[in-house]
């Protein structure tokens, strides 16, 4: 079975007045036994809600708590941080050339908190395909470790076609073995 980690900005788009109707046609199709989303998404979103009340904008905080409370009752699978989704964004993390993807706006208040590095790391350890809007953070993240697919449903792009798995079970490397050489790899450093 394949599964899809929808990144928050996906989700993001499907509580607009207008959402984008690829990425809202895309997601119709979508079966709920094949959709996930990374526990830091959850924290994200009611984030972003509180910000918006904070700045005075209750409405539209309250019109996003709704529709957020709606996504809930649908009993998504969350996927919990665990001591190897822990491993894997630790590792990520301390990538130089990530740093911009950790900390994006270092200084601003309030601060943007980079999530990428976490749902990537989700994604690897449950072997899922990151589906998002904005791929530029994971294009970067998978020119250090290979994600398990990448996919644009408002372009209909795959950025990182999928592996089959049977070629993974029969020897082939997986990635929770090229999170392994990555953190080695760190570690030397």
């Amino acid at each position: 079975m394949t599964l899809y980690l929808l990144d928050t900005n996906v989700l993001s788009n499907l509580s607009k007045p207008r959402p984008s109707p690829s990425v809202l046609n895309w997601c119709h199709r979508l079966r709920p036994r094949n959709w996930c989303i990374a526990q830091c998404t959850i924290i994200e979103i009611r984030r972003g809600i509180k910000i918006l009340a904070l700045k005075g904008e209750r409405a539209r905080a309250d019109a996003l708590s709704d529709w957020f409370d709606n996504l809930m009752a649908m009993r998504p699978r969350i996927i919990a941080l665990n001591d190897h989704i822990i491993d894997v964004f630790t590792d990520l993390s301390l990538v130089p050339e990530l740093q911009n993807v950790f900390a994006p706006n270092p200084g601003k208040y309030p601060a943007r908190v980079g999530r990428d590095l976490e749902i990537a790391a989700t994604a690897i350890v449950v072997n899922a395909i990151v589906v998002t809007v904005n791929v530029s953070d994971f294009l970067a993240i998978n020119d250090h470790v290979r994600l398990p697919g990448l996919f644009n449903p408002d372009t209909d792009q795959w950025l990182v076609r999928p592996r089959r798995r049977e070629t993974e079970a029969v020897g082939e490397e997986g990635h929770w073995d090229m999170h392994r050489r990555l953190s080695a790899k760190i570690l030397k450093h």
